[in-house]
């Protein structure tokens, strides 16, 4: 057994070192250069995927219905107090910036963010109207470069409220909602 195991170790040796001369004496036996060619392909730059990236913020939308009860305005030119009567048309009020939707687009695209408000069947007595609810925002990526960042655009909306509130026991009590619809403008 060792015998032969002798003989396929000196074969095996034996074969490598002639293919390993064949191959050098190839090599160096010839006049003439070795040659590849080199091959190039041109590949078009893929317009980049859309990234959809919009901020919102929200004002707390806590609003608060003061019909029949008497609002104090003051007035800066004569330095003092104005009281009239709350009445249904100008009984809801909120705290600056508490009716407001702020709408930020970094997409790689145009959006439109629609602003919707709907009031629940049970207080069908009050109306929601949305200002400016309908907001065009740029393209973010407008002037960008490698080196260059593009701007991001921004816009917003009100709810305002009218009517009637006749639950007499409101108390952060949810009368409805405001929902932001977004869709590519392209």
């Amino acid at each position: 057994m060792r015998k032969h195991l002798l003989q396929y170790i000196c074969i095996g040796v034996t074969s490598l070192l002639l293919a390993t001369s064949a191959c050098a004496l190839a090599i160096e036996g010839m006049s003439d250069a070795l040659e590849k060619d080199v091959l190039a392909q041109k590949q078009a730059l893929a317009e980049p995927e859309t990234v959809y990236y919009v901020d919102v913020a929200w004002g707390d939308m806590q609003f608060t219905y003061n019909a029949g009860t008497v609002i104090r305005d003051w007035d800066p030119t004569t330095h003092s107090y104005k009281e009239s009567v709350a009445t249904a048309e100008n009984a809801w009020s909120c705290v600056s910036g508490a009716n407001k939707v702020t709408v930020t687009n970094r997409s790689n695209t145009s959006i439109l963010a629609t602003v919707t408000a709907q009031i629940k069947d049970e207080y069908s007595g009050i109306t929601a109207t949305v200002n400016g609810g309908n907001i065009s925002l740029a393209d973010a990526s407008e002037g960008a470069t490698l080196t260059e960042s593009g701007t991001a655009s921004e816009g917003s909306a009100t709810v305002t409220l009218s009517g009637a509130l006749t639950n007499t026991n409101a108390n952060k009590t949810e009368i409805g909602s405001v929902k932001i619809s977004i869709s590519d403008t392209q």
